[in-house]
């Protein structure tokens, strides 16, 4: 996902990489802020130290956060883009608690226990359609991004001395 490519002030859409692809050299920043869902595959991001990544992981990516995939194995994740500016100021606190908790330290990387994947994908399916048909965020669009958001907190330990590969 990167800035020019949307127009919307939230937006998804399914991502998947080759059998093998090492992509970036050099770290990149985007004016969003990013989470992306891994269903599938493997991946090693450097983003504050270096993170293995696999199926059932959510990777959080605060808006101008240092971030590059450094390798990638067959991976098939859903992404979401906000542009955080956008959201309407009084409800979007605890839509970025995640993004700021990272900022501050904490672990970019949550495991979503196994019995929640099947509805998470489910949002982001649902988010993916609906931002694929509409230039600006409404109410079924954020209520969406907050389930998502709700299921990465809930999920969740918040430890900002987690260990990075």
């Amino acid at each position: 996902m990167d800035d020019a490519e949307h127009s919307a002030s939230i937006f998804a859409r399914r991502i998947q990489l080759p059998i093998r692809d090492r992509t970036r050299r050099s770290p990149i920043r985007h004016s969003f802020a990013a989470v992306a869902f891994y269903v599938d595959g493997v991946a090693r991001i450097d983003q504050r130290g270096m993170w293995m990544l696999e199926s059932g992981d959510v990777l959080v990516v605060p808006a101008g956060e240092s971030h590059r995939s450094v390798d990638a194995r067959r991976t098939d994740m859903w992404g979401v883009g906000i542009y955080v500016p956008c959201l309407a100021a009084e409800r979007s606190a605890a839509l970025l608690d995640p993004f700021e908790r990272v900022r501050e330290g904490a672990s970019p990387v949550i495991r979503i226990p196994s019995a929640r994947h099947p509805f998470l994908e489910s949002l982001f399916n649902e988010l993916s359609a609906i931002s694929a048909t509409r230039r600006s965020a409404d109410a079924v669009s954020e209520s969406l991004l907050t389930l998502i958001v709700s299921e990465v907190t809930q999920a969740a330990a918040w430890s900002t001395d987690a260990a990075s590969l």
